[in-house]
């Protein structure tokens, strides 16, 4: 799994999309070291029905 600081998160954002996407890899976000979010990929079918209810 893949860690990027809240910090070099903002320079580096395509970076750690593109680990999520065509790695299959979760991102965790930390804060001061601690682990304050985390980016998943979604699956294709939760993505078509996300895109359903915000039409």
């Amino acid at each position: 799994m893949a860690e990027y600081s809240s910090d070099n998160l903002r320079i580096k954002l395509a970076e750690a999309l593109n680990t999520v996407i065509y790695g299959n890899e979760s991102v965790t976000v930390t804060r001061y070291g601690k682990p304050v979010a985390m980016l998943v990929r979604i699956d294709t079918d939760q993505r078509a029905d996300s895109t359903d209810e915000h039409e």
